[in-house]
């Protein structure tokens, strides 16, 4: 299994700074929006694969917001 890190920065003054985040993982990418990110994860995703979502409601909430617009223009 590999994991790689799809890091975006993350608002509010109680989020971490993208390059903090980077510090703690072996590769991965930093992306300034969260949307951005999901966008990235699901290209690099094969079928099989899972894309786990972690972080606060803040954070979920961009994601749920990425995935039904994603599905409102027909991804």
């Amino acid at each position: 299994m590999s994991i790689a890190g799809i890091v975006p920065r993350l608002e509010g003054p109680r989020g971490a700074t993208a390059e903090a985040l980077m510090a703690h993982l072996s590769n991965g990418t930093a992306y300034p929006h969260v949307a951005q990110a999901w966008q990235a994860a699901m290209a690099q995703a094969a079928a099989e694969d899972t894309v786990l979502v972690c972080g606060s409601f803040h954070t979920v909430a961009h994601v749920m917001e990425a995935m039904e617009a994603g599905r409102a223009g027909g991804e």
